[in-house]
């Protein structure tokens, strides 16, 4: 697994969390209604932990990164609505049936997916819900995102985004419906939409920089290709940049 929290100040700064959008789009499947218990997995910085917090849900954010936790403890501490934990999506140390909702954002990709699926249907209480969400930018041919994504190649030739379940085409993980399907789960929704972010291009570097790709790049080789992307927007893009992202979500009920 990529340690993210190498990065974890980039990480803070420039990848932009989940949008006002997404919550409010999921309240229309139940969730994230006030006074419900969410467990938000794989949580890194907490960015799904914090917007379920602020609209009133008790909310448990675990991750296996200390240095995450720190960083989403920085950007709100612990209180009666939101508590960290560092364990393992694989080994939720909870009792059964304790949540009413669990989130994955951003983070189904890395874990066992079968034995996770199983474990959050333990933890879930009858007819609760998980929701696996991803939000992220996606390459089309001669944009920013897949010239980006060309020199990661070259600085990383052994980074294989594929080979780690990266890769979803324009920003679809239809795989995970399968996983919810296999483990027993019922009432499978999708739903996905398009976001335009902007991105200045100090802020597109430091998004870069806390990007698997470049994470997992050998860390002496960071500064030469941020100073090679540094040349290639000021050669070649407008300042600031509009990206394209797509929200992608799966919902469905124990």
């Amino acid at each position: 697994m990529i340690d993210f929290g190498r990065a974890v100040q980039d990480y803070l700064r420039h990848r932009v969390g989940f949008p006002p959008s997404f919550f409010e789009r999921v309240a229309r499947f139940g969730v994230g209604a006030d006074g419900q218990s969410v467990l938000d997995i794989g949580s890194g910085t907490g960015t799904l932990a914090h917007g379920f917090a602020q609209r009133g849900c008790r909310v448990v954010a675990l991750d296996l990164s200390s240095a995450m936790l720190r960083g989403a403890h920085h950007i709100q501490p612990s209180d009666a609505s939101l508590g960290y934990v560092r364990a393992l999506a694989e080994s939720l140390p909870f009792d059964d049936a304790t949540f009413d909702v669990v989130v994955a954002g951003q983070c189904w990709h890395w874990f066992d997916r079968p034995h996770v699926a199983q474990g959050v249907r333990q933890v879930l209480r009858p007819n609760g819900k998980v929701v696996i969400a991803h939000f992220d930018y996606y390459a089309v041919e001669g944009n920013i995102v897949h010239e980006t994504e060309q020199l990661i190649e070259v600085f990383n030739p052994s980074f294989n985004p594929e080979q780690l379940g990266l890769v979803g085409q324009f920003g679809f993980y239809p795989q995970w419906t399968i996983d919810l399907e296999q483990a027993g789960y019922r009432e499978i929704e999708t739903f996905s939409y398009t976001e335009s972010i902007s991105y200045s291009h100090a802020g597109w570097r430091g998004r870069m920089r806390a990007s698997a790709g470049v994470v997992s790049m050998d860390a002496q080789r960071v500064p030469a290709f941020d100073y090679a992307l540094s040349q290639m927007l000021s050669q070649n893009y407008a300042d600031p940049l509009t990206i394209p992202h797509r929200v992608w979500v799966v919902i469905a009920q124990k």
